[in-house]
């Protein structure tokens, strides 16, 4: 059986944050939403979502630190803004971002990069975890480990 893909979407606007979380609700996604940095990044570390959704602009925190700070702690984010800002965009696919969308967003391209990062989130956690298994069986086999 597969497990329910979970996100976490933060954005400042209360109207984004129910559109894109019953948009996903409804393809089956459990949601968390938080509207600013500092809370979405206290509910990733309760949560672990496969993927945060994520707006530049937010009050205190801005989207650029908040994604540091997920990347550090191997979250895998789509920055969504309101700006057509080539620098910024650049700037946040060099600190990790996996895809970069401007407001408004497509809902269907949203869901299907949304995809796309939970699938690959799901493989690497399946790989550190194969991993992490298999140095276990090799200490298991060696004498005197």
């Amino acid at each position: 059986m597969t497990e329910i893909p979970k996100i976490l979407v933060v954005d400042d606007d209360a109207d984004v944050l129910r559109a894109i979380g019953n948009y996903f609700e409804e393809l089956g996604y459990e949601v968390s939403r938080e509207l600013t940095g500092e809370a979405g990044l206290a509910t990733f570390e309760r949560y672990r979502p496969e993927v945060v959704i994520l707006d530049l602009h937010l009050p205190g925190m801005n989207g650029l630190e908040v994604l540091q700070r997920l990347r550090e702690n191997d979250g895998a984010v789509i920055l969504l803004t309101g700006d057509r800002d080539l620098p910024t965009a650049v700037r946040a696919m060099q600190l990790g971002a996996e895809n970069f969308l401007t407001k408004p967003v497509d809902m269907t391209h949203l869901a299907a990069a949304t995809e796309r990062v939970a699938d690959k989130t799901r493989l690497r956690r399946v790989n550190r975890a194969l991993l992490d298994r298999s140095g276990e069986i090799i200490a298991d086999n060696i004498p005197g480990y």
